[in-house]
């Protein structure tokens, strides 16, 4: 139902603005709340144009990869070691591929939970919040 919900209103940001929608219901409403609200009051179309301006930028962004090819994070974890490669698409375990490291998470610890987390990843392969998991970059690894 969402999804559908999802598409209409999408499809109507294309037509009212020309420019590739949000992926998120909840944008999309508030800024064609902030729209019908402009259009009432024309001297607020220019802040509104701003948000959308910026909302676009946002949506635009490439995003970066969060670790190099190769990078190998390594978790101890119940006095067992883990290996995970970095691939172009995603990650390899014990020699299958995975799209997550969430998904990894929950084959070595049988529940979900993230995957971040479970490798004392702070924040998506920024930092390290603690010495029980290793992140090799890829030249050292070689």
């Amino acid at each position: 139902m969402k999804n559908k919900e999802l598409q209409i209103l999408q499809q109507e940001w294309i037509k009212r603005f020309q420019s590739n929608p949000p992926n998120r219901i909840e944008t999309i409403t508030m800024v064609f709340d902030w729209y019908n609200e402009a259009e009432k009051k024309p001297k607020q179309m220019a802040k509104v144009i701003q948000k959308l301006e910026k909302l676009s930028q946002n949506n635009k962004e490439e995003k970066k990869p969060l670790f190099t090819v190769g990078t190998k994070i390594i978790k101890t974890w119940r006095g067992k070691r883990y290996e995970v490669i970095v691939m172009e698409d995603g990650f390899t375990y014990k020699g299958k591929n995975y799209k997550s490291l969430t998904a990894i998470a929950k084959t070595i610890t049988g529940r979900h939970q993230s995957g971040y987390l479970f490798f004392n990843l702070r924040t998506r392969g920024k930092a390290i919040k603690s010495s029980k998991s290793l992140v090799l970059s890829k030249e050292v690894v070689e």
